[in-house]
């Protein structure tokens, strides 16, 4: 029980057929697997032994042999987004002076090293407690849209949130409540600009559900 290490499985051929899992030489649970512009991949993931936590990895070779742990600063699901600047932006889950806070940490150097550039402010207390989860998408404009699942006692009152930066993610307008029930947020940018976001519904009937917005997040 005291080892929890990543597997790995292959496809040749478009996702149709898949190798038996394999065990890779790094210990943690996986968030995401991003391919940046050079080809390399970067897996950020939850490290298992303290003091690492929180760590991205970078594979040279498709995945099939991985660096060294690298300390990040950010934790969600869906992990980072790489820009069109070729900046890669994490918004997720960290800290400020000790306190749980949402954070965009930023790497410049292709995944190397990462520093916090801003944070998004929790609404007010109502039904939930908090921000989390989040992921974000680059919009046609440049525009960065961020959703967050909210935490809360009762399903029917959580709803994804919202927030938008128009500066790289250094300042974020103040989360507000969107339409969408459920949780965790997926965002894309599909090829005619439109913004997809996909989550699971938690309550009947259950399920996955999409909402589309063609006004890089105004509605949906």
């Amino acid at each position: 029980k005291d080892r929890f290490y990543t597997l790995e499985v292959w496809s040749e051929d478009g996702g149709k057929t898949w190798t038996c899992p394999v065990e890779t030489s790094f210990e943690g649970f996986p968030n995401h697997l991003l391919r940046l512009r050079d080809g390399r991949i970067l897996c950020t993931y939850g490290y298992r032994r303290a003091p690492m936590g929180i760590c991205a990895l970078i594979s040279e070779d498709g995945g099939r042999t991985w660096g060294d742990p690298i300390r990040v600063n950010a934790s969600a699901p869906h992990g980072p987004v790489q820009l069109a600047d070729g900046r890669i932006l994490y918004l997720g889950v960290g800290k400020i002076d000790g306190e749980r806070a949402i954070v965009a940490d930023e790497s410049t150097d292709d995944g190397r090293t990462w520093n916090v550039i801003g944070t998004v402010n929790h609404p007010p207390a109502t039904a939930h407690r908090g921000l989390g989860e989040p992921h974000l998408v680059e919009t046609a404009s440049g525009k960065l849209v961020g959703l967050f699942r909210v935490g809360g006692d009762h399903m029917s009152e959580r709803f994804l949130y919202q927030a938008d930066s128009d500066d790289g993610g250094r300042t974020w307008t103040p989360a507000r409540l969107t339409p969408m029930l459920g949780f965790p947020p997926h965002l894309t940018r599909l090829q005619d600009d439109r913004l997809l976001v996909v989550y699971g519904r938690r309550l009947e009937p259950f399920g996955q559900r999409a909402c589309l917005s063609d006004d890089e997040g105004v509605t949906w």
